[in-house]
């Protein structure tokens, strides 16, 4: 079972959900404003952090970009209010919540959906065959989420590592705008893509490797400019 920090503003909404996750045998850690969750994340080995919010408004959107800052554990938010909206469900998911439920909602669901969440980050069934990415002095720890350049250790947020992560899986492919927006769970659009590859690109520079996110004209970007070795 697992680990859980719960954000609960509400009284109701937040035992509702206690009451959830202990009737599924999970762990859970509550605080009552996001203030103390960000203090609790500092020494809790949560494995899912469940935030109940009363609407989908900026304020849910920036503590979910603010977890995603953190390179936090996956986010679950639980809606209190408002009826499902699914542009608002979107613009959540883009500012880094992995699931959203709205209320009201069966409780089976929820822990079903939080479940998901763990397996994502866990994968022991796939951990002894995932070995690190190894390209051009650069090397990502998959499982760890972990990056290196050489000796010294990169500090990454989670969008960064995602980006590093796609490129250094197929380092002599072009990836599209899309498919890496896609995978570190950022929208495609208004340039949101490019200021998370230029920090990247500065970090690893910084550390002593090479050019990263190298760009292809109208295709993408490849993970460096080092070119594929052909056998004899």
């Amino acid at each position: 079972m697992a680990s859980v920090l719960l954000l609960a503003q509400d009284d109701f909404v937040g035992a509702v959900l206690h009451a959830c996750l202990a009737d599924a045998g999970h762990t859970t850690t509550s605080v009552l404003t996001v203030r103390e969750l960000f203090h609790e994340l500092r020494g809790n080995p949560a494995a899912v952090v469940v935030a109940e919010v009363a609407h989908p408004d900026a304020e849910a959107e920036a503590i979910c970009r603010r977890l995603v800052a953190l390179n936090a554990p996956p986010l679950l938010l639980a809606i209190a209010q408002g009826g499902f909206d699914a542009a608002a469900e979107a613009r959540l998911l883009r500012a880094g919540a992995d699931e959203v439920v709205w209320a009201p909602f069966f409780p089976e669901v929820f822990t079903a959906r939080l479940e998901v969440l763990c397996r994502r980050r866990s994968h022991p069934r796939d951990t002894a065959l995932v070995r690190p990415l190894v390209h051009d002095g650069i090397m990502v720890d998959l499982i760890g989420r972990r990056a290196w350049v050489g000796q010294q250790e990169l500090s990454l947020t989670r969008v960064e590592f995602d980006l590093l992560a796609t490129m250094a899986s197929a380092p002599h492919r072009v990836h599209s705008r899309v498919e890496l927006a896609y995978a570190a769970k950022i929208r495609n659009a208004d340039g949101a893509l490019d200021p998370h590859l230029s920090r990247l690109r500065r970090k690893v520079r910084d550390a002593g490797g090479p050019r990263v996110a190298v760009a292809v004209h109208r295709s993408g970007f490849r993970l460096t400019a080092s070119a594929p070795q052909v056998s004899a």
